[in-house]
């Protein structure tokens, strides 16, 4: 390996197999570790989400009630029927929920190792709305997890960038530099 690839293997956290392997189309044990990682973090968010909107209908469906029966001016069959109802709004989002971390397979044979060549045009960190750092090519652009990984790249140098798209989207495996 040249100089500059021996330091994007730095950066981006890749080893000489995981190179030999993406150049080939593969990913590794080690990558899919890896997106198993992301994966799960992304569900785990999912969830506290859809736990935040549960709770809060919750609150919305429950404080009236509660109100309503304690002062006496909702019969016991209504508050039953109110109580159903909520049970198959919950029971519901509980479903959506399964089905999403289902739906997020662990199995990565579906998945291909793409390859794009380019020359560096532009290197960026955007900072509004959110903090991104921001590697364009002729007619790609890829997003860095981090300030390092941006500037581990020369501006006007080819490089040749090996990902997957997952998840919506373009996770960087590992990158070489070009003579």
């Amino acid at each position: 390996m040249d100089q500059p690839t021996v330091a994007l293997t730095r950066v981006f956290n890749y080893t000489p197999e995981d190179l030999t392997a993406n150049r080939s189309g593969e990913l590794t044990s080690r990558q899919i570790e890896w997106l198993n990682k992301i994966r799960r973090s992304s569900m785990r968010n999912v969830r506290v989400g859809n736990l935040l909107i549960v709770g809060l209908l919750a609150l919305l469906f429950f404080i009236p009630i509660i109100k309503a029966l304690v002062n006496g001016t909702m019969p016991l069959e209504t508050f039953a029927k109110g109580v159903i109802v909520i049970g198959v709004v919950v029971g519901g989002l509980a479903l959506v929920v399964f089905r999403s971390s289902k739906a997020a397979s662990r199995d990565y044979s579906h998945l291909s190792v793409q390859c794009f060549e380019g020359v560096v045009r532009c290197c960026k960190t955007n900072t509004y709305p959110v903090t991104s750092h921001i590697v364009r090519f002729d007619d790609r652009t890829f997003f860095m997890r981090n300030r390092e990984q941006l500037n581990a790249f020369e501006m006007g140098r080819r490089y040749r960038v090996y990902y997957v798209h997952y998840m919506n989207s373009e996770f960087v495996l590992t990158v070489e530099a070009l003579p």
